[in-house]
């Protein structure tokens, strides 16, 4: 899933969309409590995953989620 970030400073406004990994019984608890919208607090360790794509070299960042707490 993606979570969205919210960054507000006056009159500027920005998104930033994170991909987030659950696992197991945690991945069915957020599949299932959890929808678009809604405020969610997450805690995990924050990956980067380097590959190839047509000869340029790029970097993935994801976060593997370890807690999920729901508002």
């Amino acid at each position: 899933f993606f979570l969205a970030v919210e960054e507000r400073k006056g009159s500027f406004n920005r998104v930033d969309y994170i991909p987030c990994i659950a696992w197991r019984e945690l991945a069915e608890l957020i599949a299932n409590y959890t929808q678009k919208g809604k405020l969610v607090a997450v805690k995990g360790s924050f990956r980067s995953h380097q590959y190839e794509d047509n000869g340029k070299s790029k970097v993935r960042y994801e976060l593997e989620v370890h807690e999920c707490d729901f508002y």
